[in-house]
């Protein structure tokens, strides 16, 4: 999968627009709590399909998996979003470096000095 500038901004701007502050879990697990705004998320039990045609049956510690994850997803989307353009940083850095025609230096850029390295002989 891709994301493109675009889609990286979306994530950028809904982050930026959620309710700051740690989210912690309450209870048996399953709920979520933000406190800086006293919400209260329940995740519940869900359906698992094992694959029968019964239907499923309750899959009671994915409430507790999921309150886990949204309970996280506040302070990992935001660093995972920097690393993200940080990386990409990089490879620009890197691709600039990597295709300049002479032996010139990116100006002391660490990426394009780590290029070179690689690229002596043994």
């Amino acid at each position: 999968m891709t994301i493109t500038g675009k889609r990286l901004a979306e994530i950028r701007e809904r982050e930026g627009k959620a309710t700051p502050g740690e989210m912690e879990v309450l209870g048996d697990g399953r709920q979520v709590y933000l406190r800086s705004c006293g919400m209260i998320a329940d995740c519940g039990t869900q359906w698992a399909d094992d694959g029968d045609d019964e239907g499923g049956e309750r899959d009671w510690n994915r409430g507790i998996v999921n309150a886990q994850f949204y309970a996280h997803a506040r302070a990992d989307v935001p660093d995972l979003l920097d690393l993200v353009e940080e990386m990409r940083d990089v490879l620009k850095r890197a691709h600039r470096c990597a295709t300049m025609k002479d032996d010139r230096t990116c100006d002391g850029c660490e990426v394009g000095n780590m290029l070179r390295r690689t690229e002596e002989p043994k």
